[in-house]
C-alpha cells in the first residue's frame, strides 16, 4: 500500500472522525465510571467542548514480521483542553 491508497483508505474509512469519536467515548465511559479521575485530569466540570482532538499521524504497521498475519492501521492524535496540551494518543 503506498502513500496514496493509505490516504484514500483512511478517508474512505472515517479515520479521523472514529479516532475522535472513539477518544470521546473513552472519555465518557470514564467519567460516568470514576469522575473523579476525568477531575483530576482535566480540572473539575469536565467539557467536552473544549476538548481539541487533533490527528497527527496515521500509520499501516505489518506485525509478526516475517508472517506477517497480523497488520493494522493505527491513527495517533494530540489532545489539548482549554488549550493546555493534554498528551498524545493511539
Amino acid at each position: 500500500m503506498v502513500f496514496d491508497e493509505l490516504r484514500e483508505w483512511s478517508i474512505q474509512h472515517n479515520v479521523e472522525k472514529r479516532t475522535k469519536e472513539g477518544f470521546l467515548d473513552v472519555i465518557m465511559n470514564i467519567r460516568k465510571d470514576s469522575p473523579n479521575r476525568i477531575d483530576k485530569y482535566f480540572g473539575e466540570k469536565f467539557k467536552s467542548e473544549y476538548l481539541e482532538i487533533n490527528i497527527y499521524k496515521v500509520a499501516f504497521t505489518i506485525a509478526n514480521w516475517p508472517e506477517c498475519n497480523f497488520n493494522y492501521i493505527a491513527s495517533y492524535a494530540k489532545i489539548e483542553y482549554k488549550g493546555k496540551d493534554m498528551g498524545f494518543i493511539s
